[in-house]
Order: C-alpha cells, then sequence, then structure tokens
C-alpha cells in the first residue's frame, strides 16, 4: 500500500491518493468506532473494502487535524466531525481518492484507464457534442475521453449535490472539448433555473484518472 499528496494549484486544497493491493486487508480498528460500525454494515465486501481505504486516505492526509470521524448524511454525502471543511471521497480498482478544503466546497472522483467499457454507454452520461468528440478520436484516445467526461461528471455531482430535481449527466453536464487543456476542462451546468460555467481539474497517475472541482460555499 502506499499514499501520495498530490499538490494542486489551489493552496487551500488537499488531495490524497491510496493505492492498496486488492489481496492485502487492513484491519477496521485503525478507524474510530463510529466509523468502524458503519463500515460494518455495508454488506458487499469490496465496497466495505473500498470505504475503508478511502478513509484510512482521509485520516492519513489530515492527520494534522485529529481527531475527527467521517460521518455520511441521509443522501450519502460524506462530513466531518467536528465541521472541519469540506470533503470528498471517490474509490476504484485497488485505488482511494480524498480531497479537503477549509474554505471551498469539493468534489473528486477516480477511475482505471485499464477497465473495460462499453461504446454504447456513452448515450447515457455524453451530451451530444461529447459523443461526437469521442467517436471521431483514435482507440486510445477514445479510453481517456470516456474515463474524463464520466469522472469530471461524478466530480461535478458531488460538489453540486443535492439536487431539489433530477439530475441526468449527458443533459445537465457538459465538457466543451476544444478548452481540454494539459491539467483543465471547462464544463457548463445546465439547470433548471440558470446556467452556468465550471472548471474541472485532471490528472493521470500510473493507470488512473483523477478529476476534481472546487467552488465558493453556496
Amino acid at each position: 500500500m502506499a499514499f501520495t499528496p498530490i499538490l494542486t494549484s489551489n493552496p487551500t486544497l488537499k488531495i490524497g491518493l491510496w493505492q492498496e493491493d486488492s489481496s492485502f486487508i487492513k484491519p477496521l480498528a485503525t478507524l474510530a468506532y463510529e466509523e468502524n460500525i458503519y463500515l460494518q454494515k455495508i454488506t458487499h465486501f469490496q465496497r466495505r473494502q473500498q470505504s475503508h481505504q478511502a478513509r484510512l486516505c482521509l485520516h492519513t492526509l489530515l492527520s494534522d487535524l485529529a481527531p475527527f470521524i467521517v460521518k455520511v448524511n441521509a443522501l450519502g454525502k460524506p462530513y466531518l466531525v467536528p465541521p472541519l471543511g469540506f470533503i470528498s471521497l471517490a474509490h476504484t480498482r485497488n485505488a482511494s481518492v480524498v480531497i479537503y478544503s477549509s474554505t471551498y466546497k469539493v468534489g473528486i472522483d477516480i477511475e482505471s484507464l485499464k477497465r473495460n467499457y462499453q461504446p454504447y454507454t456513452t448515450r447515457y452520461f455524453m451530451s451530444a457534442q461529447e459523443k461526437d468528440w469521442f467517436e471521431q478520436a483514435n482507440l486510445h484516445q477514445k479510453t481517456f475521453i470516456y474515463f474524463l467526461t464520466w469522472c469530471a461528471k461524478e466530480a461535478i455531482y458531488k460538489l453540486l449535490s443535492p439536487f431539489p430535481f433530477s439530475i441526468s449527466f449527458s443533459k445537465n453536464f457538459s465538457l466543451l472539448p476544444s478548452t481540454l487543456g494539459k491539467e483543465t476542462i471547462q464544463t457548463l451546468i445546465h439547470l433548471p433555473t440558470h446556467t452556468f460555467q465550471l472548471w474541472v481539474y485532471y490528472l493521470t497517475i500510473q493507470e488512473y484518472i483523477i478529476c476534481y472541482v472546487w467552488d465558493e460555499p453556496f
């Protein structure tokens, strides 16, 4: 296993990556009692281990703020007790990533670029413009575009939720391919009341792509 802090251009953010061999099971006793109880209620074994892994990553990242515990609200959104700031957690095959800010609301997601995917699933989360971008790309670029789009929208959803209305990834969140840079891509957020722009930040580490976003507290 290995913990890696990730530097960003925003000094108010802290991001940590935790990678672990799936065959290694760390005892739950390393976390606070309340967090252990929550994890033990997750019946799916792999999901329980991934949630455990993400919490280990967060506690390592924020060791200077200890003691604290991670709780989850009725909608499944994690938060810190005491209220030390904003957090977001994500996990995928053998890796977890977390983000923290004392100032901004945050959202983060991670995906493995080695994960198999079916091109037809783009209809469920890509806009028409994104699908054109995907379909015109070569095979290597397709993999990147597929997971960048999904990962970015997951991070945005975590940042902005909860919503008082249903959200469609293909209709409400639109990445703008022409704005793709080395670390960022611009996104249009279409809500019933208004439309606004949001920058998504991304990076790749080994087989993983990580997307994260932040915004002023609402």
